[in-house]
């Protein structure tokens, strides 16, 4: 057996579980090497009467590559991701990506390394600073931003980069999570439940997502890792939206939908429209090219007499009519 985890209450607990592992070992030949078990106290414990068979480690205890033990223990498994990340961009930034392509890498490649620990600790802030300036430092190439992050976030149609905003998907992912497992939970019964609701009740009442009952038990004193959740809704003005729809992805595109579309210089905003593509078949045998698409747009702006085309307006004037309706360009027929 390897990296085997197990909460005990008191010393009989632990007694049982012995044995029970030397019985499953008869079968397997597997055994717990004692030498390198630890145990952790998280309360008081009479060691004279419960003594344990395995050494005591006073400092932090690892679970599955994340660090419990206290806020000491929050800053080492962020950190520890931190590094993985760092190395990962330092790989990447050797090739010569476009904005799109370092965006897909960070979608891809660093935000799950990031993620695994949000199912334990939430996001700190300087923890948050650090990932803002590692993603704009792998994409701007340099510590100076060539761009207003808040315009980097913004999706392409609002003309963004749509770079993601890291930080704001992790403190979703740790928030939806918690709603997950107390307020969707069906199994009222599952320890987990229990122990989320009595510390992150007043939060939800606060918000009106649960409701009071006399026989809850909750702690008045919220520890300080689940202040965040609270903070995090009322930034965003989040409290409106119900808990099933508390997914990281559906959270993520309402903060997003609420960007506004960065103006052009020199042009109104009542003068820009949006060029819709066109929707001519293709013709059999033959594939769609990036030139295809530009004619298409512009043709189809053409024709509905769109004020946005001044730029390609000096090929379209030596076109046929029969052209400018969607038809395809001279030398495709």
């Amino acid at each position: 057996m390897d990296d085997v985890t197990l909460f005990c209450t008191d010393g009989k607990s632990v007694q049982s579980l012995l044995e029970a592992c030397k019985h499953f070992g008869k079968a397997s030949g597997a055994k717990i090497n004692v030498d390198k078990s630890q145990a952790k106290l998280f309360r008081r414990w009479d060691l004279c009467n419960e003594p344990l068979p395995f050494p005591i480690e006073a400092g932090l205890v690892k679970i599955l590559v994340i660090w419990f033990g206290g806020q000491r223990a929050v800053a080492k498994s962020w950190n520890k991701r931190l590094a993985k990340v760092k190395k990962k961009l330092g790989f990447w930034s050797l090739r010569h990506l476009s904005i799109e392509g370092k965006a897909l890498v960070l979608r891809n490649d660093a935000l799950p390394v990031l993620q695994y620990v949000t199912q334990a600790w939430p996001l700190l802030a300087n923890v948050a600073r650090a990932v803002n300036s590692m993603v704009f430092h792998f994409v701007c190439n340099s510590k100076m931003d060539r761009v207003k992050r808040s315009v980097m976030h913004k999706e392409h149609c609002k003309r963004g980069k749509a770079v993601p905003d890291i930080p704001t998907i992790l403190r979703a992912f740790f928030l939806c999570g918690c709603v997950q497992i107390t307020l969707l939970n069906e199994n009222k019964d599952h320890s987990a439940y229990r122990v989320f609701r009595f510390f992150l009740f007043p939060v939800w009442r606060r918000l009106g997502w649960d409701k009071w009952e006399n026989a809850t038990m909750f702690n008045r004193d919220l520890p300080w890792y689940y202040k965040e959740i609270e903070k995090f809704v009322v930034e965003f003005g989040l409290n409106c939206v119900t808990p099933s729809l508390w997914k990281p992805r559906t959270i993520h595109r309402l903060i997003r939908s609420r960007d506004t579309t960065e103006p052009v210089s020199d042009l109104p905003p009542a003068t820009a429209t949006r060029v819709k593509p066109c929707q001519e078949q293709l013709l059999p045998g033959r594939r769609q090219t990036s030139g295809d698409r530009d004619w298409k747009g512009a043709s189809l702006a053409a024709r509905r007499g769109r004020p946005d085309v001044q730029r390609v307006g000096s090929h379209l004037s030596d076109v046929p009519r029969e052209c400018q309706g969607g038809g395809h360009p001279p030398g495709q027929e």
